[in-house]
Order: structure tokens, then C-alpha cells, then sequence
């Protein structure tokens, strides 16, 4: 089980975490207690974390980045864009994601 699926940081329990997977299989779990969605590999490690507290109106450049109001469900992922219910700023964010670097290895 991993901490921060439960359900809303505000102390209701009718808000239910939704968490999604994608083809490769990397799970893609809200963390209500960091305002984040975090990825987790098969073996349960954490590849990455996005987003913090903040709302939807919050585009301070210094501050920058994903922001997250409340309770979050993590709908869809991909290669190429994440998809998530942001309850208290009550929209849906398509967020796109990119490496930032990659490389390229050849097999004999």
C-alpha cells in the first residue's frame, strides 16, 4: 500500500483516489498529502513526482511548474501527456511530459 493514496487532504472520505497505469507498467498515483502525482515502477519505486500546492491561477514565474489544489485523481498517462482531476480548482489538467535527455544504445 502506498501512503498518500487515501482519499481527500481535507478530511472527507466521499472524495476516492483514482490512480492510473500505463503500457509499461508504471503506476501513476496521486499523493494527497504532497498535491502531487507521483510514478512508481512495477517493483513499487518512485520514478518521478509532479506537481505541489497551489491553484489554478498561480503562474508567479519564480513559483512555475504543475500546481494542485486538493484531492487529485490521476486518470490517464502516457509517453507524452498526463491527465488529472485537480476536485478543488475543479478541472481536468493535461499536463505534457518530455525527457530530458535520452539516449540511444546499439545492440550487437
Amino acid at each position: 500500500m502506498y501512503s498518500g493514496i487515501s482519499g481527500s487532504t481535507m478530511g472527507c472520505s466521499c472524495a476516492h483516489t483514482r490512480w492510473g497505469m500505463d503500457y509499461y507498467p508504471r503506476l501513476w498515483i496521486p499523493a494527497a498529502h504532497l498535491c502531487s502525482v507521483v510514478v512508481l515502477d512495477s517493483n513499487g519505486n518512485l520514478i518521478a513526482r509532479f506537481g505541489r500546492y497551489g491553484k489554478v491561477d498561480d503562474n508567479e514565474p519564480k513559483v512555475g511548474g504543475i500546481h494542485f489544489a486538493g484531492h487529485i485523481a490521476a486518470e490517464r498517462a502516457s509517453d507524452t501527456a498526463l491527465y488529472a482531476v485537480d476536485q478543488y480548482d475543479g478541472r481536468v489538467l493535461k499536463a505534457a511530459l518530455f525527457c530530458a535527455a535520452e539516449e540511444t544504445a546499439f545492440l550487437p
